[in-house]
């Protein structure tokens, strides 16, 4: 590289891939466990409800902290897609667990725009949100949107397009590495990276706890507060619990008054 190459300023845009089983688009009238095989048609929707994110849009509701006035929150991408998934063996239960890898390139993203952008698509594919949900997230109101596990997000690439171009007649591009390195570096990745991701993945299954949870989630919250409220299956519990517990007790307050009885007099004793 040059002498006063910066790789952060310099970086014209950043490819991130987000790999999970392919049942967290599995619909309400299928099974969500490791038989689960995507079909073309969920695939294609999948590919069609993310292509929604291309372009720029103010992403305020997808981190934390930030006004929707606020012009760092527009942030622009160039593609969004899922592709054709693929098997992994999950050696402990024996069986084929069927995986997909979400790749997406944009100029720069807001602390968890990609995890929360994932677990949107995933609420509209398993109809737990209209798909029309996504397009009002870019306007003024505020959203509590799902943020998906941080187990399968990962940095793939960064591009250097415009300093390629200035210094093709004296440096090696660094975008392009030709075909035989990129060869052994998305084996290498395979081998150290994904392979270790996917077996966590199988062991802990956070996925299928995150999609248990996912059915409670309230999509509402207070616009004052400068971040959503974090909801979980506990804490929801904790407060449908409290909720009857009040009942319960204006009910028992109730009970225990006397109720009012009319004076008597000489006419009641005939």
């Amino acid at each position: 590289t040059t002498n006063f190459f910066h790789p952060q300023k310099q970086c014209d845009y950043r490819t991130y891939s987000y790999t999970c089983p392919s049942f967290v688009f599995a619909k309400p009238t299928e099974l969500t466990n490791a038989s689960y095989r995507i079909s073309p048609e969920t695939l294609a929707e999948v590919n069609d409800i993310l292509s929604i994110y291309k372009g720029t849009h103010n992403f305020f509701n997808y981190t934390a902290k930030r006004a929707y006035d606020d012009m760092s929150s527009n942030r622009y991408i160039v593609s969004f897609e899922c592709k054709e998934p693929f098997l992994f063996r999950d050696e402990f239960r024996n069986e084929d667990v069927e995986f997909v890898q979400i790749t997406v390139k944009g100029q720069s993203f807001v602390l968890h725009q990609i995890r929360k952008m994932v677990g949107m698509v995933i609420c509209v594919v398993r109809e737990l949100h209209l798909k029309s949900a996504i397009q009002r997230s870019f306007e003024g109101q505020r959203m509590d949107i799902p943020m998906a596990p941080g187990l399968g997000l990962l940095l793939e690439q960064t591009h250097y397009d415009s300093y390629d171009r200035k210094n093709s007649k004296s440096h090696e591009p660094l975008s392009d590495w030709g075909e035989m390195i990129e060869k052994e570096v998305q084996r290498t990745k395979f081998e150290l990276i994904t392979k270790d991701t996917l077996e966590t993945e199988l062991l802990s299954q956070g996925m299928l706890k995150w999609l248990a949870d996912l059915v409670h989630h309230d999509f509402t919250c207070n616009p004052e507060a400068e971040e959503p409220e974090k909801k979980t299956f506990v804490t929801m519990a904790a407060a449908c619990a409290s909720k009857a517990a009040k009942e319960q007790t204006a009910v028992g307050e109730g009970s225990e008054e006397a109720p009012e009885v009319a004076p008597s007099t000489s006419e009641d004793v005939k």
